[in-house]
């Protein structure tokens, strides 16, 4: 069998449906609320229905089950939110602290963690589906809801390594602490020395793949990284940008590469003042200022939701906003891959790093009747106005048509992509030379 590839473009604008979005806190008084923008920053708003908060802080989109949660003050809230709409539920109470103030959430075991600073303590609370202590080998066999720090700030994401799995904490000063498996338990997590010393830890984010550990340090006005070796110690830590304002909440987009943040705009003056900003998690490339808060603004915490369902929204993902206008057309190839921006849409590529498509053949047999069919795996990008991503089969490769059965379910991915499997509907013993490939269009 051979897996090809046909991708057919027509260079006509389709029509831009917004689903992904960046949502940050506003606790300036006066401004108290969740705030919404696109992607690269353009159209910001204000989230109806979440408004008139009284302090609000930690900010998590849980896209793929339509939830928003954020710290206000002493309460842990939820509310349901339409992520193409932008429009939020009537918001409800999920759990309490003193002095709330950053949220994590552990999406494989589904809980959310939320750091209270004044008793210093990381508590949780259960989500729907929520996995039993030890019933899963990357979370811990027992777990005291409660743990205490030194005026805890800031949870971070989780990590497997070779110890399990771990969370992340930062204090208002210069510490770590870690809180992983076994038992749960409670230790430091050594850094070298750097200049200058950290201060006020914010917004950690963990690279579970290449063990990097992204924070923000408000008041030293940099963003650093260090790698994490699986146990209690972070190494080469590195400044990835310096000369910043507050940068305060911190979010990885690591496929992409990415990092944005939000700056409260607490001290004199920095790049990014007061603003949700992006730059690269190896700061290769200049801060870009997603959106100039209003003056009367502090942004506090952010959450991201990369959800495409147009071109034009994709392009606002991957592309800084100055990018050539020539590099972002369907039928523009920026890195050289010999795959269009408009094939690497459809099929859940990155345009501006040399990759593949994500498709395979292969063998599916049928375990009750023992037969074969030709099988074709792909990711696609479904409900995208005019464009879609088919299999296709054929016996002589100039007649091709429909692998018209899927096997199994869809498998959700990245970006609101999906991974498929589709076979031919005439067995391998009926028909053994076949060829299967995924025919790519965009049409007006």
């Amino acid at each position: 069998m051979l897996c090809r590839y046909s991708i057919l473009l027509s260079l006509f604008l389709t029509p831009v449906l917004q689903a992904g979005g960046i949502y940050w806190s506003d606790r300036q008084s006066g401004t108290r609320g969740i705030r919404t923008c696109a992607l690269d920053g353009s159209s910001p708003a204000s989230v109806a229905g979440l408004q008139g908060l009284g302090d609000p802080r930690g900010v998590v989109a849980d896209a793929r089950n339509g939830k928003l949660y954020f710290n206000d003050g002493t309460r842990v809230m939820a509310a349901g939110f339409d992520f193409t709409a932008k429009t939020a539920g009537a918001p409800w109470q999920i759990g309490t602290g003193t002095a709330l103030r950053d949220l994590c959430m552990d999406r494989t075991n589904h809980y959310l963690y939320f750091t209270d600073e004044t008793p210093g303590r990381i508590d949780r609370t259960a989500l729907p589906g929520a996995v039993a202590d030890g019933a899963d080998g990357t979370f811990p066999k027992t777990f005291s809801n409660a743990y205490y720090l030194d005026a805890v700030e800031n949870a971070g994401g989780w990590a497997v390594g070779s110890g399990g799995w771990r969370l992340f904490a930062g204090d208002n000063s210069s510490s770590f602490r870690i809180l992983g498996s076994p038992a749960g338990a409670l230790a430091p997590l050594s850094l070298p020395a750097v200049s200058p010393s950290p201060n006020n830890i914010r917004g950690i984010q963990i690279d579970p793949v290449s063990g990097w550990v992204y924070w923000c340090e408000k008041d030293t006005f940099r963003i650093r990284r260090g790698k994490y070796d699986g146990a209690a110690k972070l190494t080469d830590v590195k400044d990835v940008y310096t000369g910043l304002c507050a940068a305060h909440g911190l979010w990885l987009d690591q496929p992409r590469g990415r990092l944005y943040w939000v700056d409260s705009g607490t001290n004199a003056a920095g790049i990014g003042k007061g603003g949700v900003n992006r730059g690269d998690v190896d700061g290769s490339g200049p801060v870009e200022l997603l959106v100039q808060n209003p003056s009367s603004g502090q942004p506090w915490d952010l959450a991201v939701d990369v959800s495409v369902t147009s071109f034009e929204e994709w392009l606002m993902l991957y592309f800084r906003k100055d990018a050539a206008a020539s590099d972002k057309g369907k039928s523009a190839d920026p890195d050289r891959d010999t795959f269009t921006n408009g094939q690497e849409f459809l099929l859940g590529m990155n345009p501006l790093r040399q990759d593949t498509p994500p498709v395979t053949a292969g063998v599916w047999t049928d375990p009750e009747s023992g037969s074969s069919w030709p099988v074709i795996t792909f990711v696609r990008r479904p409900l995208v106005a005019a464009a879609a991503a088919t299999p296709q089969v054929s016996t002589d490769l100039t007649n091709w048509s429909p692998a018209p059965l899927s096997v199994g379910t869809a498998v959700p991915m990245d970006e609101g992509m999906e991974r498929v499997a589709y076979r031919s509907d005439v067995s391998l013993a009926a028909a053994p030379r076949q060829f299967v490939r995924v025919k790519a269009e965009m049409q007006p």
